[in-house]
C-alpha cells in the first residue's frame, strides 16, 4: 500500500480511497485544482498504482492494511472511496478514530449475504473487473462504457494494465464466498455521522432507486447526490463540479458550516 499526503492549514484530513485495478490518479486532478485548506491523503491499494505487489489482495487485508495506515493519521476525519473503495470505507469507517464523515460513489452499500443483483444494475462490463485477465476486445468495450468522459479512458485503462491480476482474482474469490464482508448497508444507515452518496448518471453499476430505498429506510439520514453527465468515475471525469460537492460535504463533515 501507498500512501501520499498533502498537508493544509487545518488538522483534519480527507482520505481518498479508489477502485478495483484503479488506482489514486482518480483523485489527481481534483486535489490539483483543490484550495481545500484540510490535509488530503490519498493511498494506492497493495498491487495498484505505485503500491507494491504484495499479496495483500484480499478484501480482509487490503482493510486491515488501511486501518493500519490510518491509525498513524491524527485528527478528524472524511473518508471519500469510489466504487471498491466505497466499500472499504464503509467497512472501516468505525473502526477507526475520529471519522467525522464518509462519501461513496459508485458505490451501493450491500447486505448479508451480499445483494448484488439488487444493488447494482445489470450491465456486461462489471465482470471484466473480476477476471485476471480479460481479453482485448473486452477492454476495449467496458472503459468507453462505464464513463460519459471519453477522456478519461485512457487513464483508466492504464490503471488496469497496471493493476496486479491477481488483485482481481483475489477479489472475485471474495465475491464469490461472500463471508468476507460485513453488513455495509446497516453500517450505513445506522452510522451517527455524516454521510453522502454521489450517484452518476450514467454510471451502469448502480441502480439508484436501491439507493433511495436505502435512503428512505435508513434511521440516521444520508444525502444521495446526482452527477449528471458522469459515469462510474465522477471524481475523474468531472472534478471541478465532484470538487464543489466535496467542499460543501467537508465543511459540513468538520461542522464549519451547518446547513
Amino acid at each position: 500500500m501507498n500512501l501520499k499526503k498533502i498537508s493544509g492549514t487545518r488538522p483534519e484530513s480527507i482520505i481518498f480511497l479508489h477502485g478495483n485495478s484503479s488506482s489514486s490518479r482518480v483523485y489527481d486532478e481534483l486535489i490539483s485544482i483543490s484550495d481545500l485548506p484540510y490535509n488530503l491523503v490519498t493511498i494506492d491499494l497493495s498491487g495498484h498504482g505505485e503500491a507494491m505487489h504484495n499479496g495483500r489482495y484480499s478484501f480482509l487485508e487490503m482493510k486491515e492494511d488501511i486501518i493500519e495506515a490510518l491509525s498513524t493519521i491524527d485528527g478528524d476525519k472524511l473518508l471519500v472511496g469510489n466504487s471498491l473503495g466505497g466499500h472499504l470505507a464503509i467497512e472501516i469507517a468505525e473502526k477507526i478514530k475520529n471519522v467525522k464523515g464518509l462519501l461513496i460513489f459508485g458505490t451501493p452499500p450491500l447486505t448479508i449475504p451480499p445483494n448484488l443483483i439488487e444493488a447494482y444494475a445489470s450491465n456486461p462490463y462489471t465482470v471484466t473487473f473480476f477476471k485476471e485477465h480479460p481479453s482485448h476486445e473486452e477492454l476495449e468495450s467496458t472503459f468507453p462504457n462505464i464513463v460519459n468522459n471519453q477522456n478519461v479512458v485512457g487513464i483508466l485503462k492504464d490503471d488496469f494494465l497496471k493493476a496486479d491480476p491477481k488483485c482481481r482474482f483475489a477479489l472475485a474469490k471474495n465475491v464469490e464466498e461472500g463471508n468476507v464482508f460485513e453488513n455495509e448497508a446497516e453500517i450505513f444507515c445506522n452510522a451517527n455521522f455524516k454521510k453522502y452518496i454521489i450517484y452518476g448518471e450514467n454510471d451502469p453499476s448502480v441502480n439508484l432507486n436501491y439507493l433511495l430505498e436505502l435512503q428512505r429506510r435508513a434511521k440516521i439520514l444520508f444525502e444521495v447526490i446526482k452527477m449528471n453527465n458522469c459515469g462510474h468515475y465522477a471524481s475523474l471525469e468531472r472534478p471541478e463540479a465532484f470538487l464543489k460537492h466535496l467542499e460543501v460535504i467537508s465543511d459540513k463533515t468538520f461542522n464549519l458550516i451547518n446547513h
